[in-house]
């Protein structure tokens, strides 16, 4: 060993991490460390800063700010000590890096033979979150020239989590191919005017001030982060999505259905994608939107993309980065103006630590979707027999056949005939000049009443100054209105080609007074919408925690004040829901302000007949719609659970033996691995003990229909084969190089040398 080393190494032996290898003024304990690793995993915000000045406080002493810069120093060479012992064991474990999917979720990737057949191998989501963002630091060398002052840190941080940016921008010119994204995705999505990241590609800029803007993240539907990337100086770009969807369908294989809160536009990008559109295709990769965003979709969009109506599905909802944002929000407060290396160590730590946790969550998840299954299913399936006997269904085909009918009407709006707005225009022209020339006649009748002899006196103008000014005025502006009008008819008549003046009773007067009061009718609608949505939104944040009793003050008055701006917007819509033809249904307050699913709009849009009278747009048909589509996902969700019970026992039972071999074989070969490696199984037992008391109690629950037991792996190779080796050749060159231990050393000895041999190779690079 090197003898510049046998200070810092003597600080090892003795529990102690120094700040240099050659001539340090100062180290932590190890204990101290630790405790700031796992308290920092826990609660992210906690700074070094604050962590420092609460040892100083526990110790009585004052803290100098060159404290924080020493244990950050000290705490990076303690954290690159933790990940080589953690590469190792990796490496001792994983033949690949499937092989750690497998371990990250085995119940979505840990296949077992003879198991059913789903329609989805996978069900994930993906969405980008802009939390985590870094400030880029720059000097103003003035004329608005900025240059970049960042200190050079050449140190990285790889993970099989990450997808670097060099993997991301050979997607780059993707979205650039084709027409822009607003005019494609028009024609198959009504809903790029509500969702800014359906926006053009030109218009999702971020501020200058960051250098990445934030992460993008996929994760199956039990909480395990896949695949995530840096957003780079932008927003949610179309080449984050595409790069993690080609890596997940990559690892994954055939038939994955991926949820995503714009999944309705995104499938028509993806499937222009000439690097990835055939691909997709072959892989029969499929896109939906999370039922949570999914009601804040149109109609014809939700019935086409909503998990709700996808089959295969079951009881999903794709809304599981928004649970891992909002506890990966915490992080921002230590990468903000952390440096490269920094923040990407923090994002590794934190999303390491969250699949740890969904790992050992994995059973409660499954045994809260079971019995949520089982009540729908034990609960809905006699009411909705209930109801399909009052409705008079015959059987579910009924249903399916009026859902058809709904997407097809729905489908058919689009092709709706088009509306001559230049006639439109005209005709309220028309009842304008109309209505000036009857204010003007009445000034001018008043003024005309007036008698001759009187006006020639100057005492008339004396006597009421006041009155006589206000009708020569009222007279004046009325005239002008009326030959302003009066132009504007005649400029309007001969463009459309009119040769005689359209009167009330000519057809054409009556067709564009129809498409007036219709458009009326439709902006009373999107009126209502919009109050409603803004309620909603306002309702969700004054229940959000975290929010301070003076913003929940604001959001409280600004509710009273949508409140009554709702009830106006409702007096509106009636009144313009009188004025067409036929008439359309009346709203109440009360009514309104139930409404939670936007698509409940749609149905009152119809220009062309009225669709109340069909019988999938009354309340309890639709109710029952509703059922049948609930209980056959609840069904699916059944047969999936049932696939990843047994995934999971198998799981438990082939890892701890595969535990059990590798600790033996390094037993031979390296003892300070093996040592680190028994205290990884201890752990992985604890957590995997807890999961064997929740999966014997889904099977002891009424109405489970699963394969009780543990079953055989149908991954590729032989589960004894897991040891790699190549780890072996590491391990014994290594064990040429470290003198080793005697076999008198106890266990506690054998894992401080293996930390000193793994320190100096921290140390070196």
């Amino acid at each position: 060993m090197d003898e510049t080393c046998n200070f810092a190494v003597t600080l090892a032996r003795n529990g102690c991490i120094a700040t240099s290898p050659l001539h340090p003024s100062s180290a932590f304990s190890i204990n101290i460390l630790e405790l700031y690793r796992h308290t920092s995993s826990r609660c992210p915000s906690l700074s070094i800063q604050a962590f420092m000045r609460a040892i100083c406080d526990l110790h009585q002493i004052s803290f100098n700010h060159v404290m924080r810069k020493h244990f950050s120093e000290a705490f990076d060479v303690y954290l690159e000590i933790i990940n080589l012992i953690k590469f190792d064991l990796d490496n001792a474990m994983f033949k690949s890096s499937f092989s750690q999917i497998e371990h990250d979720c085995p119940a979505c990737a840990y296949r077992t033979q003879d198991e059913a057949e789903l329609k989805f191998s996978l069900l994930c989501c993906m969405d980008g979150n802009s939390s985590l963002k870094r400030l880029y630091r720059t000097r103003n060398d003035g004329d608005d020239v900025h240059t970049g002052i960042e200190v050079p840190d050449e140190r990285t941080r790889a993970s099989h989590l990450f997808v670097e940016a060099a993997e991301v921008d050979e997607f780059k010119d993707e979205v650039k191919r084709r027409r822009p994204a607003a005019k494609v995705l028009t024609k198959t999505s009504p809903c790029v005017d509500r969702w800014k990241n359906l926006s053009q590609e030109s218009k999702k800029r971020m501020w200058g001030v960051f250098q990445e803007t934030g992460v993008f993240i996929v994760s199956c539907r039990h909480g395990v982060v896949l695949k995530l990337c840096d957003m780079i100086r932008s927003g949610e770009l179309a080449k984050y999505p595409l790069a993690l969807i080609d890596k997940v369908v990559k690892t994954f294989g055939e038939d994955i259905m991926c949820g995503y809160d714009i999944g309705c536009g995104f499938s028509t990008t993806a499937s222009k994608s000439a690097k990835l559109g055939k691909f997709l295709k072959e892989k029969r990769c499929r896109f939906c939107v999370n039922a949570f965003h999914g009601h804040a979709h149109c109609r014809p969009c939700q019935l086409r993309w909503h998990p709700l109506y996808t089959e295969g599905a079951g009881l999903e909802d794709f809304e599981g980065c928004e649970r891992i944002f909002s506890e990966s929000n915490k992080v921002a407060a230590c990468t903000r103006h952390a440096s490269v290396f920094h923040r990407r160590q923090a994002i590794i730590r934190h999303f390491t630590r969250w699949n740890a946790d969904k790992y050992a969550e994995l059973s409660h998840f499954l045994k809260g979707n079971y019995v949520q299954a089982l009540t729908n299913i034990t609960n809905m399936g006699p009411e909705f027999e209930r109801a399909k006997q009052s409705l008079g269904i015959a059987s579910n085909e009924t249903i399916l056949q009026w859902h058809a009918e709904e997407k097809g009407y729905l489908k058919s709006l689009k092709d709706a005939p088009q509306v001559d707005l230049l006639a439109m225009s005209y005709v309220e022209s028309l009842k304008n000049l109309h209505n000036a020339r009857q204010n003007y006649h009445a000034v001018s009748g008043r003024w005309q009443a007036m008698e001759a002899d009187n006006i020639r006196k100057v005492s008339f103008y004396l006597a009421d100054t006041t009155r006589t000014q206000s009708i020569e005025t009222q007279r004046i502006t009325g005239l002008d209105r009326v030959l302003t009008l009066q132009s504007d008819v005649e400029l309007k008549e001969a463009k459309l080609g009119v040769k005689m003046r359209w009167t009330e009773n000519d057809e054409d007067w009556k067709k564009a007074s129809r498409n007036t009061a219709m458009r009326d009718y439709q902006r009373a609608i999107d009126s209502v919408e919009g109050l409603v949505v803004q309620r909603l939104f306002e309702i969700s944040r004054l229940n959000r925690a975290g929010t301070c009793d003076r913003l929940r003050t604001h959001i409280s008055k600004a509710l009273q004040s949508r409140s009554k701006a709702i009830r106006n917007a409702v007096a509106r819509y009636n009144l313009a829901a009188d004025g067409v033809f036929p008439a359309r249904p009346r709203l109440d307050i009360k009514t309104v302000l139930e409404y939670v699913f936007l698509g409940q709009f749609d149905l009152l849009r119809d220009s062309r007949f009225n669709v109340q009278d069909k019988p999938w747009a009354h309340a309890a048909e639709r109710e029952a719609i509703l059922a049948y589509f609930k209980l056959e996902r609840s069904r699916e969700e059944i047969v999936r659970l049932n696939v990843e019970v047994r995934r999971l026992s198998t799981f438990i039972r082939d890892s701890e033996r595969d535990m059990d071999r590798v600790v033996s074989l390094l037993k031979e070969r390296d003892l300070g691995l093996a040592h680190q490696m028994e205290k990884r199984q201890t752990i992985q037992r604890s957590v995997n003990n807890v999961h064997r008391k929740r999966l014997t109690e889904i099977e002891g629950l009424r109405g489970f229909s699963g394969e009780r037991g543990s079953g055989t792996y149908a991954g590729n190779g032989a589960r004894d084969g897991a040891y790699d080796s190549r780890m072996c050749a590491a391990s014994e060159t290594n064990n040429e190089e470290v003198e080793s231990s005697s076999d008198e050393e106890d266990d506690d000895e054998e894992g401080a040398d293996a930390i000193i041999d793994l320190l100096t190779v921290a140390y070196q690079e």
